[in-house]
């Protein structure tokens, strides 16, 4: 019996190419990583995007631990932090304390430099802003750069609330920066000078491929696309693994199978230079069992749900950034 050499699928021509992932947001993507952030940093919030910036630039050798501070109230989530071999503390003035010690000029204890050298990664949810500035303002009686990562707050409302001598630099990473795969947003904010957002850029390119610069008034729409990304995917996984188990699969071959196939389908989508929309044409033959999958999505709208979704975390990101009192 004579083996038939293995056929090509007819259709893996069409995903060739040179790669819409080498058609870069940002120029700095194809230098190398970045090197050690020198910087003494500061982050106030020590929650699961903190966690991952930490974990992600550690892993990368672009943080260092023994020069990193982060203040939790939360002494539930102090475990996981010292796994990191971080100074930890529920102590915002244990923070400021330590942070206005390293910017101590050598030699001269008390003396601080006139421009502070180490930053604030500002890591708290949106409506802890308050009580965070006012438990790290005096940090702030000299010049300093803090980095945001709050999620529809202007960088006018942040230099606000930590007072003048805040030069904020805004910043919006996704939970891939945990494994190195994320995508940043950054942009120079209120008070903020040309060379202020160097660490930033610094920090996320080691954890993620791609660090965007943009415009302030696109944040929300970004937050809305990537920074809530991850989520969307997640929902649509749950939702194939649930159809797998219906179909006859076990819970474990249902998750194994859809883990694999997004991670196949979101390279392929990197890789291509088509439209998502080609490629899916691509797999879904007249008539077949693609073809019958897609239909029931198309006559439930999930398409438009989805592009609704995004809109609706963008008007929910600008909602956030108003005064109460709007």
């Amino acid at each position: 019996m004579t083996t038939q050499p293995h056929a090509e699928p007819p259709d893996r021509a069409n995903f060739q190419g040179a790669g819409r992932a080498d058609q870069l947001q940002d120029q700095d993507r194809e230098r190398p990583r970045a090197a050690l952030v020198q910087q003494p940093l500061l982050f106030v919030g020590g929650g699961n995007m903190a966690g991952a910036i930490l974990r992600g630039g550690l892993a990368a050798g672009a943080i260092d631990a023994s020069r990193v501070f982060v203040v939790e109230p939360d002494t539930a989530k102090h475990a996981a932090l010292n796994e990191l071999s971080v100074r930890v503390s529920a102590s915002a003035s244990d923070g400021v304390a330590w942070i206005d010690s390293v910017d101590e000029v050598a030699g001269d204890p008390g003396q601080r430099r006139a421009a502070s050298g180490g930053q604030v990664v500002l890591c708290v949810k949106p409506q802890m802003l308050p009580q965070a500035a006012a438990d790290i303002r005096a940090a702030f009686d000299s010049p300093r750069v803090v980095i945001s990562i709050l999620a529809g707050t202007p960088s006018s409302i942040v230099r606000r609330s930590l007072g003048e001598h805040a030069r904020v630099v805004r910043a919006m990473p996704n939970l891939a920066a945990s494994i190195s795969q994320g995508v940043t947003a950054i942009c120079l904010g209120d008070g903020a000078s040309d060379a202020d957002d160097a660490v930033a850029h610094a920090i996320f390119h080691a954890v993620g491929p791609m660090v965007m610069r943009l415009d302030e008034s696109k944040f929300d729409a970004f937050t809305a696309l990537a920074g809530s990304g991850p989520a969307y995917l997640f929902y649509l996984a749950q939702g194939m693994i649930e159809g797998g188990v219906r179909a006859g699969l076990s819970h474990e071959e249902s998750n194994s199978a859809t883990s694999q196939a997004l991670l196949g389908a979101a390279m392929l989508l990197s890789r291509s230079d088509q439209a998502p929309e080609s490629l899916r044409a691509a797999v879904t033959s007249k008539g077949g069992t693609t073809a019958a999958a897609v239909g029931v999505l198309d006559q439930r709208e999930a398409l438009r749900a989805i592009a609704d979704a995004i809109v609706a975390g963008t008007a929910r990101g600008a909602e956030l950034a108003k005064p109460p009192s709007q």
